[in-house]
């Protein structure tokens, strides 16, 4: 029974990822928001190209790194069928689904044009004199994205939703305007990350913020600062010079707690500094201090806002600053209540942080991938702890290196641009990916990955509910139903006689038709081996939604009936892991439209998503191992998967509140659960 069940969810989720940075003539500088730049946002030329016409010549043969559309000729007795003039637009940063209606569906290529004002050969810093450098710097793309400027190719990158940069100071060194043209293609596939396959909608273009970044020749091209010990206090920033070649000068500022240390890096620009933090406050949920920390070499000087905290497991507890804390969390995609389409900047990050803190929530699972910057630095702000996440999601291409090195990359993006968030506290490499030894073999190399590049966060994934569990379910509910005098004789007998047909696990059935009572609630205890290799054991669990959808396909019981004895196994169910290690419920929930009310609580109405979370509340507090929760939604998202007229309309209908912020009633329930859990 269960195992057909297995194969369909398999086959309903299979697809696959990828991600990779090529083209940087030199390592790019992170922290791009305290340098000199110009914001390349606003409106860019596009045009559509579905049929990838813009990468060949139409009289035939390929153009190597140079697509079609760059450089149109021009002439009275010139024939052209392209060109950016008075075509459409769309803005940056945004994706083209939310803008453009004819482009909801639309998931190939779309080049964007603008033209950029360079001051020509300098110090990178303006004035048209000196040796600095100049980098494009994208936020994010979706998916893969080629660039090129006056024509020439100047890089390529894939992969969603972590920044990249480009070195484009020969590119620019000729003063005066200068065309730059990037190729968008958002077509996923099998060996994309996330694969086409996905329960979200894979918004593309050009996402987030564009800039030209402007530093010296030798500047900093990163920092990261943490705390490794909450009792003495004792840290450790480690410093990345670029454009030296000897022991240079760096001077590291914490005003606020009178530290200025001036020390020289090594000859390859790298330093390692021990800093006394015993004077600062340290960061939690409670108190979210930050600290400026500034750092000086010559003329380069960068700065960024960090808090020192230390985050560890103990047994199944989760300990902030050595002290247990309960994740009251909830799970949100990157779209705000303020528009449509693919959130990005401060002011959606301020109205979805803001409805979390309504929630009562101190926790955020950013889901599926790396949300915008804005987000991570106003959590920051407002004492929220984060688990963010790359997007291995569902049934990638786990057999093949190339994937693997390309999820490693993304990773590696992700941990580069936020090791300095407090409040990231969680770093995801996986959700809902089906057990396998690929799979394993992949999830542990991205897990040493992440421990080799960071050491100083917990290491996580989602777990789904595995094969054993499922059994469980299905051989508790048949077994229930079958003593169970609210079900019709006739839906007893087509029970007996499916037995014969399930795997051995379900055969024990056979002993239903004797006086045996029903089954006992089923063991609910995690076994997935990944759980060996993380440091918290997550678990995405549908007690009250899917569960009860599941059994009616592979089984002749209604699905009202199998609803009813779900709800009522739950007052018996346990869920944990075999693991010594904290367990958090990573999603759970139900859908429901809006507006939608009826005491009789069908599905779809807020009535039953409200039972769903009450059951599952009470449910969860039965866990001896629980150290968080992070229901899924908080809010409605779009998703191609989800195309049910008039309830769905392609959103994903779990959300908290709608997709305009109208908060339903399961809002409130699980608002009330946190004002009463410490």
């Amino acid at each position: 029974m269960i195992k057909k069940l297995l194969q369909r969810v398999v086959a309903l989720m299979g697809a696959t990822l990828m991600l990779s940075i090529v083209g940087t003539a030199m390592a790019a500088p992170n922290l791009v928001e305290q340098r000199q730049r110009v914001s390349l946002d606003g409106e860019w030329q596009i045009i559509v190209d579905p049929l990838g016409l813009g990468d060949s010549s139409p009289f035939g043969g390929d153009i190597p790194e140079r697509g079609y559309f760059l450089n149109p000729p021009r002439g009275p007795q010139n024939l052209v069928e392209f060109s950016f003039d008075n075509s459409q637009t769309l803005t940056v940063p945004g994706d083209w689904n939310s803008q453009k209606a004819e482009l909801f569906f639309y998931d190939r290529t779309v080049w964007y044009h603008r033209m950029i004002t360079s001051a020509g050969t300098g110090d990178g810093m303006g004035d048209g004199t000196g040796d600095g450098r100049k980098f494009l710097h994208f936020g994010a793309v979706n998916y893969r994205a080629k660039v090129w400027i006056d024509g020439a190719f100047v890089g390529a990158h894939e992969g969603g939703f972590t920044p990249f940069a480009f070195d484009v100071t020969d590119a620019l060194s000729a003063p005066g305007d200068h065309s730059l043209v990037v190729k968008v293609d958002n077509l996923h596939g099998t060996h994309t990350i996330p694969t086409r396959w996905a329960d979200w909608l894979h918004f593309g273009g050009i996402t987030r913020s564009v800039s030209l970044v402007s530093v010296p020749a030798a500047h900093i091209e990163d920092f990261t600062v943490s705390l490794k010990d909450h009792q003495t206090k004792q840290g450790v920033i480690k410093i990345d010079v670029t454009g030296v070649t000897s022991r240079t000068d760096i001077t590291v500022a914490i005003p606020a707690l009178n530290i200025q240390r001036q020390v020289q890096t090594d000859s390859s620009g790298a330093l390692y500094l021990q800093l006394d933090l015993s004077d600062a406050t340290l960061w939690s949920p409670q108190n979210p201090q930050l600290y400026d920390v500034i750092v000086t070499l010559g003329d380069d000087e960068v700065s960024d806002r960090v808090g020192f905290r230390t985050v560890e497991t103990r047994g199944t507890d989760i300990l902030l600053n050595g002290e247990p804390i309960f994740l009251k969390g909830v799970a949100m995609h990157e779209e705000s209540i303020l528009h449509e389409g693919r959130s990005h900047g401060p002011a959606d990050a301020k109205a979805m942080l803001m409805l979390a803190k309504e929630l009562g929530a101190n926790f955020i699972r950013l889901a599926h991938y790396p949300h915008d910057a804005a987000t991570t630095r106003l959590a920051d702000e407002l004492g929220l702890l984060i688990w963010s996440e790359v997007p291995v999601y569902w049934q990638i291409a786990f057999e093949d290196e190339a994937v693997l090195a390309k999820a490693k990359t993304m990773i590696g993006e992700m941990i580069r641009r936020d090791a300095n968030r407090a409040s990231v506290v969680i770093w995801s490499i996986a959700n809902e990916t089906p057990e396998s030894d690929e799979r394993l073999a992949f999830l542990e190399a991205l897990a040493d990955e992440v421990r080799r590049l960071d050491n100083t966060r917990l290491v996580s994934a989602a777990l789904l509910t595995g094969r054993k569990e499922l059994e469980a379910i299905g051989y508790a509910v048949v077994s229930r139903a079958l003593n169970d005098p609210q079900v019709s004789d006739k839906t007893k007998q087509a029970l007996a006689d499916e037995i014969g047909f399930f795997p051995s696990a379900i055969a024990r059935a056979a002993a239903w038709l004797g006086n045996v009572g029903p089954a006992a609630a089923p063991d609910m205890r995690s076994e997935d081996p990944l759980g060996e290799f993380v440091d918290v054991v997550a678990i995405n669990e549908y007690f009250g939604w899917y569960y009860a959808a599941f059994i009616p396909l592979i089984v002749p019981l209604p699905e009202a009936d199998a609803r009813r004895i779900i709800f009522d196994m739950m007052d018996e169910v346990v869920i944990g892991t075999k693991f010594d290690k904290p367990l958090i419920i990573s999603e759970f929930g139900a859908g429901a439209k809006a507006g939608y009310t009826d005491p009789t609580a069908p599905i779809w109405s807020e009535d039953y998503q409200a039972k769903v979370y009450d059951m599952q509340l009470q449910m969860l507090e039965r866990s001896d191992q629980l150290a968080g929760i992070s229901p899924w939604v908080l809010r409605d998202f779009r998703s191609y998967m989800r195309p049910l007229n008039s309830i769905q309309d392609y959103y994903n209908r779990k959300g908290l509140v709608s997709e305009t912020g109208q908060k339903k009633k399961a809002f409130f329930i699980l608002q009330q659960y946190y004002q009463n859990r410490e």
